[in-house]
């Protein structure tokens, strides 16, 4: 292998310009002000791929805002995927900035680039210039979804400042759950398996808790569960199986006839899935396959409210898209008993930031149903007030609300 002239190369890149085995060259940045070392940890099939681990690398002759590049042998037999974590730390010993990502196979792509990114704003100083490296922080989930049946998914959490304590990992929990056979082969990577039993369907909080010294990190926007079905009661007749990974669930009588129709929120697909109730049978028999609708919607849906926002007397369905930041009006238009539901209007609304949790309430006492919907990542609610059908942006009020916003109520207080 012949040396390569790398850029800004870190203080200790590896020699061996012949050595055989595997040299993984990592471009690194933009550095934080003032930044004064990298601490780098990686891990390959469930255990570290390079000891001693953390690797150190002093970062005082590096300016705010420039790429750095460090290159790493590995075993020789090395050749899967890789993850690496690192995460820069300031003159005062702050943790600036921090990243993560995940390569493979590694002797096809031996150059790879990683992101640093200031930690979250909620993160107190304190605990990033305490010991930083032991204050965990979660930067992404993988899968970021799975079946909510089944309990042999495993996932794998990639971040920041995953410590020991003695030879026990962190405590790992999805929902308030435990998730068992936690594994921890660096500080910037865990993996486990997903907890047994029901599981809500949605995106649910995931927890990592450092045993040593109690510190805990929670975020509830990287990982939830889709439905494959849903089990009706009494399920004489099957469960009724959903298509597109559907991860929020309503029920509600659409058509008027007295029985509960069902509307999937299918996120991966951006769209829904509207199936009618025809009274024929039970479970699956009761929504044929000819009464089932899909409707493009916005990007990455997460939730559906029905109600008569437009006043003609038939509900309609509001959809928040948490990936383009819209609303979806949908306007039900006039259909015949037996026959598949009908659009008449797909209207479109801006909010916020990852506009998530919906409902309908009057604002106004008038007899349209207007809108609030949680913005999660601009820690707002927005107010829509319905006119002729549609929610005009001159309308929208924001109120300011907690960090991530992730359910909301309507009620009479």
């Amino acid at each position: 292998m012949k040396c390569r002239a790398l850029p800004l190369v870190l203080s200790a890149l590896l020699p061996g310009c012949s050595d055989p085995r595997p040299l993984v060259l990592v471009d690194v940045g933009p550095m934080p002000a003032q930044p004064a070392r990298l601490r780098v940890s990686l891990s390959y099939d469930g255990k570290p791929a390079r000891l001693p681990a953390p690797i150190e690398f002093d970062l005082s002759r590096h300016r705010t805002g420039e790429l750095g590049s460090f290159g790493i042998h590995l075993p020789a037999d090395t050749n899967g995927d890789l993850t690496i974590g690192a995460g820069a730390i300031d003159r005062s010993g702050c943790l600036a900035a921090l990243g993560a990502t995940t390569i493979g196979p590694v002797q096809s792509q031996p150059r790879v680039s990683l992101t640093l990114s200031p930690p979250p704003s909620d993160v107190p100083s304190e605990l990033r210039c305490n010991e930083p490296e032991k204050t965990p922080l979660l930067l992404r989930v993988v899968p970021q979804v799975v079946a909510s049946r089944g309990d042999d998914s495993r996932i794998s959490l990639s971040g920041w400042g995953f410590a020991l304590s003695g030879s026990d990992c962190p405590l790992v929990t999805l929902d308030g759950t435990a998730a068992p056979n936690v594994l921890c082969p660096s500080f910037a990577e865990l993996s486990a398996d997903l907890p047994a039993g029901p599981k809500k369907i949605g995106r649910v909080a995931v927890r990592v808790l450092n045993r040593s010294n109690g510190r805990t990190t929670t975020r509830r926007d990287l990982f939830g569960y889709y439905a494959t079905d849903v089990v009706l009661s009494p399920a004489a007749g099957g469960p009724v199986p959903l298509a597109n990974a559907p991860a929020s669930l309503l029920a509600a009588d659409l058509d008027g006839d007295g029985r509960s129709d069902l509307v999937t929120v299918d996120r991966a697909a951006s769209s829904l899935t509207v199936l009618l109730n025809d009274g024929t049978g039970d479970g699956a028999d009761a929504f044929p396959a000819g009464l089932q609708t899909p409707i493009a919607v916005g990007v990455r849906p997460t939730s559906v409210v029905a109600g008569d926002v437009s006043g003609d007397g038939l509900l309609d369905l509001v959809v928040s898209n948490s990936g383009d930041g819209t609303l979806s009006l949908l306007q039900q238009a006039n259909h015949s008993p037996g026959t598949p539901f009908v659009v008449s209007s797909h209207r479109r609304a801006y909010a916020n930031l990852a506009p998530e949790a919906l409902v309908l309430l009057s604002v106004n006492g008038d007899s349209l149903l207007d809108v609030a919907v949680a913005n999660r990542l601009s820690d707002d609610i927005s107010v829509f007030t319905s006119v002729a059908g549609n929610l005009p942006r001159a309308s929208q009020r924001d109120y300011a609300v907690g960090r991530q916003p992730s359910g909301l109520v309507a009620q009479d207080a």
